[in-house]
């Protein structure tokens, strides 16, 4: 699995009926199933690394791998034993960023705005290409990421091994088909993009709570 706490804990979230950007987990009353979670996770994981995920699939050390769509995406198209599977909850989104620096003391070149308008053209987006090389923000639902609801609180899914088990084949039956049109450069639903997330700045009291977290599942090794 990726090491980056946001996705992990971010992934314990998604399961617990929670956005990505949640402020406070513990005024959510989910700090004690985000951490069961967590614990869970930690017997299934083999390692987390940004570098050596794919490797260890390749070499069938590992059977299942959290990763970023690029490296996943090469993958599938260089192996057919290599599929594609996005949360029906959806997913954590990230953008490339152009920026100023705040130390910069100089007025900003009049080409930046230009450039950006440029880029940013309906007719330079590239839709064959789907989530390969990046997708341009035009082509990804207009809702923006929000903060987690204020009220919002903690959902547990009790599964039942019959459920599980229809779930699985369901998506199995599926799985070619939508592995083989992500690979081929079509994007993920509208509904999944809408469920998925951009990652927004944690609030000071999140930041806590995620080295809390990531210190107890440390701990538990």
């Amino acid at each position: 699995m990726v090491d980056s706490p946001r996705e992990v804990v971010g992934a314990a979230l998604k399961a617990s009926g929670l956005s990505y950007n949640t402020p406070d987990i513990s005024a959510a009353g989910c700090m004690p199933e985000v951490s069961d979670r967590l614990q869970a996770l930690m017997q299934q994981v083999k390692f987390f690394s940004n570098t050596d995920m794919l490797k260890a699939l390749m070499a069938g050390e590992v059977f299942v791998v959290v990763g970023w769509s690029p490296e996943l995406l090469s993958a599938a198209m260089k192996s057919t034993n290599v599929g594609i599977v996005m949360p029906a909850s959806g997913t954590s989104l990230w953008a490339d960023m152009w920026t100023v620096p705040a130390s910069y003391t100089k007025s900003p070149s009049p080409l930046a705005s230009q450039w950006i308008d440029f880029t940013l053209r309906e007719r330079r987006m590239q839709k064959s290409r789907g989530l390969r090389g990046g997708a341009s923000p035009l082509m990804l639902p207009s809702t923006p990421s929000k903060l987690q609801a204020a009220d919002a609180t903690c959902q547990v899914k009790k599964a039942s091994v019959e459920s599980d088990y229809l779930d699985y084949n369901t998506a199995m039956s599926r799985r070619k088909e939508r592995d083989r049109d992500l690979v081929n450069g079509l994007l993920p639903s509208t509904e999944l993009l809408a469920a998925s997330e951009f990652l927004l700045p944690l609030s000071n009291t999140a930041t806590a709570q995620y080295r809390q977290l990531i210190a107890t599942m440390g701990s538990r090794k």
